[in-house]
């Protein structure tokens, strides 16, 4: 509207430029964001040029998709081209995705020559097939009428249909396009998201990697489809739809789609599911776990995958032996002691040096027969070569260990800490004791194995 101020030989004009909005009694309704457009799409159907059979009475259909979506439909024109020897046979219908039926051409149609080249279909022309000069170039008022398919949306498939009524002669639908035109939701971006809804919560309608999954009521363009927001190397037309776990960020914006820990690309690359979260390889796992895959149980045992030191083998009692993290269940290295369980004489038992002094392939530190004490009842220390020392079996795997030799009156005639099997029956001073009886006491200072006491005799 126009203002009028009037001041001394001054007129002013003002032009004031305002947003309307209809008004309801409880809130304010914005306009639609919707915008006339007329857009053209050429039929992209992979089959095209498609043959019409000369020797049978058949009927030939291409479609294609078109993703924008233009609502309330006004005019739609159609082009075809099309080679055939004999026109006069063909009937030729249009289907809307909406399942609108529109016949271009009808049968018989009373044009005897051959081709419909740059044939165009638009209500408001005035010519008609029937009469006009073969190859029927120009613009022509079709059999039906197209405005039938006014106030219907564009999104969908496409169908013509040729029926060839008569063998005999044949041919090929070359190509065919539409003129479509309608009111459009405008989406900059392509992202899915109008752009009145982005700028109304916060998101650029310039970006088509900013967005909210909720947001999204239209068709997302070729161009975007082409993109890849999360650049995890899939193209986003490819990505799957949604938000696979729940995390708040769309699988085409989220690296790591079902919340797993392994990227996307690495889950595609190594041929595991990248929307199931219970299908991943564990050494796949680069990035902190998210979504409701926290909250999921994927071997099943009761305790939620946030919980769960085992994630691909069930263990309710989840034991971890070295305290890594791992439970035992699914850990290579289940004693923490840098050596994997198929290698490890010892599994159970951290013995990094694998000691194995009876060579029976089990590892000194977890071999019942190594850890069992045996202590001779005598020996004679004559160097004949045998039994020249009291060989205390096993005794050198406690080096905390402290052997006594005491006389009748209890005198100690030998001590030693960390005993190596070396007392050839000398007392502390070098001399050999007299044959006899000695009372002895071994401490091995070590809970697991209890003291030891008796008698050893020594005979020369």
């Amino acid at each position: 509207m126009y203002m009028k101020l009037l001041k001394p030989n001054i007129v002013v004009f003002l032009s004031i430029f305002m947003l309307f909005a209809y008004k309801t009694t409880e809130n304010t309704v914005a306009l639609s964001p919707l915008t006339a457009v007329c857009r053209d799409y050429a039929a992209t159907d992979a089959n095209l040029p498609i043959t019409i059979s000369q020797n049978n009475i058949n009927t030939y259909t291409s479609s294609f998709t078109i993703s924008d979506n233009i609502t309330g439909i006004t005019d739609v024109n159609v082009t075809i081209n099309i080679t055939h020897s004999f026109t006069s046979d063909l009937n030729i219908k249009l289907i809307s995705p909406a399942g609108t039926t529109v016949v271009l051409v009808a049968y018989p149609n009373g044009n005897d020559d051959a081709n419909f080249y740059g044939t165009i279909f638009d209500d408001v022309a005035t010519a008609v097939i029937p009469g006009s000069t073969p190859p029927s170039t120009g613009t022509f008022h079709p059999a039906g009428n197209l405005s039938d398919f006014n106030g219907e949306a564009s999104q969908g498939t496409w169908q013509l249909i040729v029926k060839d009524n008569a063998d005999g002669d044949g041919g090929t639908i070359d190509s065919w396009s539409l003129h479509i035109c309608g009111d459009i939701v405008l989406d900059t971006d392509g992202d899915g998201v109008s752009d009145d809804t982005e700028i109304a919560n916060n998101t650029s309608p310039t970006d088509g990697c900013d967005f909210n999954i909720a947001d999204i009521t239209v068709a997302t363009s070729t161009t975007w489809q082409n993109g890849d927001c999360d650049n995890d190397s899939i193209l986003n037309g490819n990505e799957f739809v949604g938000d696979t776990d729940n995390d708040g960020t769309p699988n085409a914006l989220d690296n790591d789609d079902d919340g797993d820990g392994v990227l996307t690309a690495t889950e595609i690359t190594n041929n595991t599911n990248p929307i199931d979260g219970c299908d991943f390889n564990i050494t796949d796992v680069t990035i902190a776990t998210q979504g409701n895959w926290l909250t999921r149980d994927c071997d099943g045992d009761g305790i939620l995958n946030a919980d769960d030191n085992c994630l691909t083998t069930a263990n309710t009692n989840q034991l971890d032996t070295d305290n890594d993290g791992m439970g035992d269940a699914c850990d290579d290295d289940i004693d923490g002691d840098n050596i994997l369980n198929a290698n490890d004489n010892c599994p159970m038992i951290a013995n990094t040096n694998q000691l194995d002094s009876n060579g029976n392939g089990i590892g000194d530190a977890c071999d019942s027969i190594i850890t069992s004490i045996v202590i001779p009842p005598g020996f004679s220390p004559n160097n004949d070569g045998v039994n020249d020392k009291w060989i205390i079996t096993n005794i050198q795997n406690y080096p905390n260990s402290k052997v006594t030799i005491m006389g009748r009156w209890g005198k100690v005639i030998y001590e030693k800490k960390n005993y190596q099997n070396n007392w050839k029956g000398l007392n502390q001073k070098g001399i050999k004791v007299p044959i006899g009886a000695y009372y002895y006491i071994i401490k091995f200072n070590d809970t697991t194995l209890e003291d030891r006491k008796g008698t050893v005799f020594v005979n020369y």
